[in-house]
């Protein structure tokens, strides 16, 4: 059995929810590719509009398209940032504590997580986040657990406990 206790920081909190909810590589990569084509649209509408060109309803359907594209591109980091703001409002009132064992988490000594309850596990150098399937994180930092022994030991036991979905 491993215990573990501690306050969550703003910064650990914000990195934990990223780590569960960032788009993945390919996705990141259209989004930064959509907000480049909407920025580019908006550069040249507004050039011209400099330039003194004449601005007609081409060009405010064009600068529309660019706002919508780039909207769209920015919109599920806006909505990671959201959740993070939102969840840290709740967790940031409390210090959390709890203990790991072969059967799952205990938190504050009275609510029982099972391993079967989690989905997935994200692991960073310092965090590991839960996932349950409704989408709720439960966020560990190292620096929750007194020694590192204890940190290997829960990294173990859930990696060896967590079975993702197919």
């Amino acid at each position: 059995m491993v215990r573990f206790f501690g306050q969550y920081t703003q910064s650990q909190w914000r990195r934990g929810v990223w780590m569960a909810t960032r788009p993945r590589s390919i996705i990141t990569v259209f989004h930064v590719a959509l907000f480049l084509l909407g920025a580019v649209f908006v550069v040249a509408i507004v050039h011209s509009i400099v330039q003194g060109e004449q601005v007609g309803f081409r060009e405010g359907r064009r600068l529309l398209f660019a706002l919508i594209v780039i909207y769209l591109s920015v919109r599920p980091y806006v909505h990671i940032w959201r959740s993070a703001q939102k969840g840290w409002q709740q967790v940031s009132i409390l210090p959390i504590s709890g203990t790991v064992d072969a059967q799952g988490i205990l938190l504050f000594d009275e609510v029982r997580r099972k391993w079967n309850d989690f989905i997935r596990l994200y692991v960073g150098k310092d965090l590991a986040v839960l996932e349950e399937p409704a989408g709720r994180l439960l966020v560990l930092p190292k620096s929750f657990f007194a020694s590192e022994e204890d940190w290997e030991s829960f990294l173990q036991t859930a990696k060896m406990s967590i079975s993702e979905p197919k």
